[in-house]
């Protein structure tokens, strides 16, 4: 049997490349919140540079080189 998931170890983790999807972000909705609160724990604790977390929205109050906007979602 093939093991289509790699194993990664803790030091492994802030170099990985992340990537959220939704509809919007940075309004006060409640799942835009939350997005802005797992990329917090995600810099803070787990020592992911932001340069590493992307952003795949419909519409954005902010604009970055990691927040891709497209109107389809």
């Amino acid at each position: 049997m093939l093991n289509v998931f790699k194993q990664f170890k803790k030091e492994d983790i802030p170099k990985l490349r992340y990537g959220i999807l939704h509809s919007q972000f940075g309004f006060s909705d409640g799942v835009s919140i939350v997005m802005s609160q797992v990329e917090h724990v995600m810099t803070k604790y787990l020592k992911v540079p932001k340069k590493n977390i992307f952003y795949l929205v419909g519409k954005s109050k902010y604009k970055s080189p990691q927040i891709s906007e497209k109107e389809i979602l």
